[in-house]
């Protein structure tokens, strides 16, 4: 992706709902944990700030 200089990859949430996150997603600016590893994507993380993350392809993976 980046030798095609692909930066953001913008998905609904229903492409995310049902995922889990690969690594923790903390917040840079009050070091809060947003999501830990292995944390399933829900309605309710997309709400409390999972968004803004969501261009992170590093921080998803497909269950099994």
């Amino acid at each position: 992706m980046a030798e095609a200089g692909i930066k953001k990859i913008i998905v609904p949430d229903e492409f995310m709902i049902g995922r889990v996150i690969a690594r923790n997603i903390v917040n840079a600016e009050t070091g809060e944990v947003l999501a830990n590893a292995n944390d399933e994507i829900t309605e309710d993380l997309l709400e409390a700030g999972g968004r803004r993350n969501r261009a992170d392809p590093d921080a998803l993976r497909q269950r099994p």
